[in-house]
């Protein structure tokens, strides 16, 4: 619940923020703000579903709305949900080094691991075509430009953008 409630928060605040995206007032055209906006709203009608329904359950199991204990706080540091966290964390901090293609196939990788996946080399290859079919309809299917990353992994990205 208090997960839910900083979730809320932060998205509150960045729909807030991101409206200072759009357009000169008056305008008809739709603004850059416009999809940023949306996908806000709809996170936070699901977030506030999702508190709602966490609250009748707590209400329901131990006669309060709220219930909050110490070991529910580090049960959640050691769950996957954080170590997933954790693993997005690491990647958007190495996307502009590594560049998208290793990044993804890293992210892939990373968490079938996390998710169980005990046939290494299974995974790895389903990572490697799950990444290069990502890459492609992102490059060539929507012609947006990923980050390329330093060095051989700027090479390796522009190579495989002129295929």
């Amino acid at each position: 619940m208090i997960f839910n409630i900083i979730l809320f928060l932060f998205f509150g605040y960045c729909l807030i923020d991101v409206g200072r995206l759009d357009n000169l007032p008056g305008s008809d055209v739709i603004g850059a703000a416009l999809w940023p906006q949306i996908i806000l709203v709809l996170l936070l009608f699901s977030l506030a579903v999702n508190m709602i329904n966490v609250a009748k359950k707590n209400k329901k199991e131990h006669g309060v709305y709220l219930n909050f204990e110490m070991s529910m706080v580090t049960s959640f540091f050691k769950s996957r949900i954080f170590i997933g966290i954790i693993i997005i964390a690491v990647m958007s901090v190495l996307l502009d080094f590594l560049g998208f293609v290793p990044t993804t196939l890293l992210l892939l990788f990373s968490y079938g691991v996390l998710l169980g996946e005990k046939k290494y080399l299974k995974l790895f290859v389903i990572s490697l075509i799950a990444t290069f079919l990502l890459f492609f309809i992102f490059s060539k299917g929507l012609s947006i430009i990923l980050p390329r990353g330093i060095g051989p992994f700027r090479e390796f990205a522009i190579l495989l953008e002129m295929i």
